[in-house]
């Protein structure tokens, strides 16, 4: 069945239906207190949980499932066992919905599940293939399935942040070593981009001591300080990544913006700890949006087409509506509210629109292409 004959068709799919619908559902109950509510959980919980573990997790498993394969030769499940899994996820999206009367356990149980299975299926192949440099992917989705315990166990501030920073985390790996080969090879001309090894290997390092600093209250001055020089450092990967030819092609500059809204959070986030009137929620936006958001738009875009035997180099002209849209998104997010804070539920209203469009154009383009055979 071709719907399940690659990771990425169930799960970009469901990935991008689960996005626009959980977003509506998050803007009926924020600025119309009318929508349906999940059961055993906050409306603003909910939402934070659904951002990474339900649409951030699933554009992560299409990726990887997809992905690993080619890195390594071996298998990763298709057929049943994929619709086995993609049913996890899809089934844990659903339970708090479906009413009191199903047990928080119950919920908690096939989500972590879900994560526990995906994290197994993607480690087989990486650790018969005896590739350790992939270890750190493992390490990633390891963090992800204990900070989805967490926050079912009620320690649902750190399990929030953990898992949320365990996807930017995967956001940054994947996007070292797929952004700079794909501007080198996609702008149409001899382009070298430049690397710093002590860059690559401290910027990680860094960031994850940010991660923990942030998630378990470390004093503020070090989460300060480590976002400063997050912000320098994967400002100097832009740079060195930058060549003007990134603007003639829509699947090239996606991602670079994508990244350079995300190196933007770690430049609010000093000011939002040192002046206290720039609120935190904007740099997590400004991760949430650029990173979760229009990088993992920008990737869905481009593996779906390379995988499905279309052809990247002429990609869609309405993507660059979903994309624009997405940026837009994050700008009324993230940058009105530090011009204009007396409109702020204004701003978090159009922003949500503008994210909802960008996946409802998105669907548009991509339902027939993940559930149709490929092109030969």
């Amino acid at each position: 069945m071709t719907f399940l004959s690659i990771g990425l068709r169930p799960f970009f799919l469901g990935a991008s239906i689960w996005s626009l619908v959980s977003m509506g559902l998050w803007m009926s109950i924020y600025i119309f207190p009318t929508g349906p509510r999940p059961s055993h959980n906050s409306p603003a919980n909910w939402h934070a949980h659904e951002m990474i573990f339900g649409y951030g997790l699933a554009v992560i498993a299409g990726f990887l499932l997809t992905a690993v394969p080619n890195w390594t030769r071996g298998k990763t499940p298709v057929g049943k066992p994929l619709l086995g899994l993609f049913l996890l996820w899809a089934t844990a999206r659903i339970l708090p919905f479906a009413g009191d009367s199903i047990s928080s356990h119950l919920i908690a149980v096939v989500d972590i599940l879900f994560a526990f299975a995906l994290a197994v299926a993607i480690s087989r192949p990486i650790l018969k293939a005896k590739q350790w440099g992939n270890l750190v992917i493992l390490a990633q989705l390891a963090i992800l399935t204990l900070s989805n315990a967490l926050y079912y166990a009620g320690h649902v501030r750190e399990g929030l942040y953990l898992g949320f920073y365990a996807i930017i985390a995967v956001v940054f790996i994947i996007s070292r070593r797929i952004l700079p080969m794909f501007i080198s090879k996609g702008v149409g001309y001899a382009f070298q981009p430049r690397h710093h090894k002590w860059v690559d290997k401290s910027s990680l390092i860094v960031f994850l001591l940010f991660a923990f600093a942030d998630t378990f209250d470390a004093p503020p001055l070090l989460v300060g300080i480590l976002s400063s020089a997050l912000f320098v450092m994967h400002s100097l990967k832009l740079i060195g990544w930058y060549t003007p030819g990134i603007w003639r092609k829509p699947l090239l500059w996606v991602l670079f913006v994508a990244y350079a809204i995300t190196v933007l959070g770690f430049a609010i986030k000093p000011f939002s700890i040192a002046l206290g009137s720039v609120m935190p929620q904007l740099a997590t936006h400004a991760f949430a949006i650029g990173g979760i958001g229009m990088m993992t738009i920008g990737i869905m875009s481009r593996v779906s087409l390379g995988h499905t035997g279309r052809a990247v180099s002429d990609p869609p002209k309405a993507l660059t509506l979903v994309f624009i849209l997405m940026l837009c998104s994050a700008i009324v997010r993230v940058v009105f509210p530090l011009i204009d804070m007396s409109h702020y539920i204004t701003w978090v209203a159009v922003s949500q629109t503008l994210w909802m469009a960008s996946f409802a154009v998105l669907l548009a383009i991509y339902a027939y292409i993940w559930v149709s055979p490929d092109r030969k």
